[in-house]
C-alpha cells in the first residue's frame, strides 16, 4: 500500500462504533429528490444505485469517516423528497486491495451506476482503471494526485490537482513573497513526486530556482542528511510536502538550527503534525483547496450551519468537498440522468455549481476546476489569507 492519507486525505450514523470492525456495510436511502431545488421538471421512475467506497478501518479511518460525515449530511437534506436513489456503502479499509474487493462488489453485485470515494489517491488510483473498464462513474472527491487525470472517461474528481495546487504555492513564493530560491522537500510517493515537479516546473517559469530536490519514506524517522544538504544549498525557504511525519521533520530543522521559513500543502493541518511539532508549525504558508467557513458566501453558510447542527463540531474541508461532490451528484440524477454514461456526460456539462467549496465546473479530464486558498498557521489557529497573505475576517 502506498503510504498515502489525505492526498492519497468521526463517526458515520450508518456505522456504528461497535460494527465499524464489521464486514462492508450496505445501507439503503430512498430519497426523493425535489426537482424544483434543480430548476427541473424531468423525473425518472428507475432507482439509481450509488456506491460510496471510504475507509471506515485502518490507518487512514478518519478522513474516511470525515468524508462520509459530508456524504450523510448531504444525504440528510434530500429525505423525503422526488427520485428513489440506493446508497451502498462499501469500507475500503484503508489498502488498494480493500478498495479493489469494495469496487468488485459494487460493480457485479449491487450494478452501481456511480461510486462516490475514495477519500485516498493511492486507494483511487488501484480502482480508477477498473471504473472506466467497467464504465462505471467514479467521482473521487478529495484525491490530488495527477496520475489520476485522464481525457473524457469515467473518472472525476473533485479536489484540485497536485499540479494546481503547487502551481499555486510557487505563484505565492515568487511574486508575493520574493522568494528566488527555494529548496522542495517531499515524500516519495505519487502524490509526493505531484507536488514536487509541478512546483518546480512553474518555479521555474516564473523565474525562481529550485535549489534542492529531496525525498523522503514515509517510514523515515531521521532526516538529519536531507536537512543539512538543504541548508548548505542556501535557499530562501523550504517548501515541505509529506504527511503526519512533516512533525518529526519540523523538529529536527529546529534542533539542527535551520533557520528558514517551511511552505506546504493541506497535510499540514494533520492533528498529529501539531502534536508532534507544537509551535513549530507556526508561521507556515501553505495552499489547499479552498473552503473558507468564515465567508459570507450562501452556499458556505447555509453548508456551515447544517454541519454544525448535525455534528456539533465545525467541518472540516474533507466533509465539504464529498457534501458537494453528493450534491453534485443529486442534481445530476435529479435532471434524469440515470445511467452511469448519462451521469459522465453530465458532470462533463456541469458549470459553476454552488458548492461550499466555491464554484465548481469540470474540464475534459473531469478534473474540477475551483479556487485554491492560502492560509497560514497563527497560535496555532488556520488563517485564511487574501492573494495579498493579509488575514481574512469574518
Amino acid at each position: 500500500m502506498k503510504n498515502e492519507s489525505i492526498h492519497d486525505r468521526e463517526g458515520f450514523p450508518m456505522r456504528t462504533d461497535r460494527t465499524r470492525h464489521a464486514a462492508p456495510m450496505i445501507l439503503s436511502y430512498f430519497l426523493f429528490l425535489l426537482l424544483v431545488l434543480f430548476g427541473c421538471s424531468h423525473q425518472s421512475n428507475s432507482e439509481v444505485k450509488i456506491g460510496a467506497i471510504f475507509s471506515q478501518t485502518g490507518p487512514i479511518a478518519p478522513y474516511g469517516n470525515k468524508a462520509l460525515e459530508g456524504l450523510n449530511l448531504a444525504l440528510d437534506e434530500y429525505k423525503g423528497s422526488g427520485l428513489a436513489v440506493s446508497i451502498i456503502v462499501e469500507d475500503a479499509k484503508s489498502t488498494p486491495n480493500g478498495a479493489i474487493a469494495a469496487f468488485q462488489k459494487l460493480a457485479s453485485v449491487d450494478k452501481v451506476a456511480v461510486i462516490i470515494g475514495p477519500e485516498s489517491s493511492g486507494l483511487a488510483m488501484a480502482i480508477s482503471s477498473l471504473a472506466n473498464n467497467e464504465k462505471i462513474v467514479l467521482f473521487a472527491p478529495t484525491i490530488s494526485v495527477d496520475k489520476y487525470s485522464s481525457p473524457n472517461d469515467f473518472t472525476f474528481r473533485n479536489w484540485p490537482s497536485a499540479r494546481s495546487i503547487a502551481q499555486k504555492m510557487a505563484d505565492v513564493c515568487y511574486n508575493k513573497l520574493n522568494y528566488r530560491k527555494i529548496a522542495v522537500m517531499y515524500i516519495n510517493n505519487d502524490m509526493g513526486a505531484s507536488y514536487s515537479s509541478a512546483f518546480k516546473e512553474r518555479f521555474k517559469e516564473f523565474g525562481g530556482e529550485t535549489v534542492s530536490m529531496d525525498s523522503y519514506l514515509a517510514s523515515d524517522s531521521n532526516f538529519g542528511t536531507q536537512l543539512s544538504r538543504i541548508n548548505s544549498a542556501k535557499p530562501d525557504a523550504i517548501y515541505l510536502i509529506g504527511q503526519v511525519e512533516m512533525g518529526q521533520i519540523l523538529k529536527q530543522l529546529h534542533e539542527l538550527n535551520v533557520k528558514l521559513p517551511v511552505l506546504s500543502g493541506i497535510g499540514i493541518e494533520d492533528p498529529k503534525v501539531k502534536e508532534t511539532a507544537g509551535a513549530l508549525i507556526n508561521g507556515i504558508i501553505y495552499t489547499t483547496p479552498a473552503y473558507n467557513p468564515i465567508s459570507e458566501n450562501a452556499a458556505v453558510q447555509k453548508y456551515d450551519t447544517a454541519f454544525r447542527a448535525k455534528y456539533n463540531k465545525a467541518s472540516e474541508i474533507f466533509a465539504a468537498s464529498t457534501y458537494d461532490a453528493m450534491k453534485i451528484l443529486a442534481q445530476v440524477i435529479a435532471q434524469g440522468n440515470t445511467t452511469s454514461e448519462q451521469i459522465k456526460n453530465a458532470l462533463f456539462k456541469t458549470k459553476d455549481f454552488a458548492g461550499a467549496t466555491g464554484r465548481i465546473s469540470f474540464d475534459e479530464n473531469g478534473d474540477v476546476i475551483k479556487d485554491i486558498s492560502i492560509k497560514k498557521i497563527e497560535d496555532g489557529e488556520y488563517i485564511f489569507l487574501s492573494e495579498d497573505l493579509t488575514p481574512l475576517k469574518k
